[in-house]
């Protein structure tokens, strides 16, 4: 991705909006309040094996029609994907953390403003051929918000609102 395309830099993603998964992962760990000694990658399921060590268990939503989009048989919207994940989350402030199938090529998260999240899944697929939303995995972190949002590959979701910060803990 170059920073010559102007769709990018009209919603503020050059190069410099992009960030290590190190980074992604301690802001994660910051929000759950944990330590990990052990190298782990940014998946639905790791977060929520985290979030479960933590005695706190995700509540998983089934998504409509999953199996027929999976197979192309069906079509989901943005509109629809953005309903779901997002509804109750504030977005008018602060930054919002994106990992995505994608990112995991050169291991770097997407970084930008909340208020750009639905302008970044709408154009992305012009500005990168494919569709935001694919049958794979999405990870939403909301740090000003303490909210997480995760789309898991096999047609669930989950929001997680992260309100009190537990004591730090030390994890495997």
């Amino acid at each position: 991705m170059g920073t010559h395309n102007p769709t990018i830099k009209a919603i503020g993603l050059t190069m410099d909006k992009k960030q290590s998964f190190d980074i992604a992962k301690n802001t994660l760990l910051t929000l759950f309040g944990v330590q990990i000694k052990n190298d782990w990658d940014l998946t639905p399921d790791n977060i929520a094996k985290i979030l479960e060590n933590k005695c706190a268990e995700l509540e998983w939503k089934k998504i409509e029609n999953w199996e027929q989009f999976e197979t192309g048989n069906e079509i989901i919207t943005n509109e629809y994907f953005i309903e779901i994940l997002f509804s109750g989350v504030n977005m008018k402030n602060g930054k919002v953390i994106i990992i995505t199938d994608e990112c995991f090529n050169d291991k770097m998260a997407y970084n930008i403003e909340a208020n750009k999240t639905i302008e970044f899944i709408n154009n992305y697929e012009r500005d990168y051929g494919i569709a935001f939303f694919q049958p794979s995995d999405y990870i939403f972190i909301f740090s000003d918000e303490n909210i997480i949002v995760l789309l898991h590959h096999g047609g669930i979701y989950s929001k997680y609102n992260y309100i009190d910060k537990p004591t730090m803990g030390v994890m495997g």
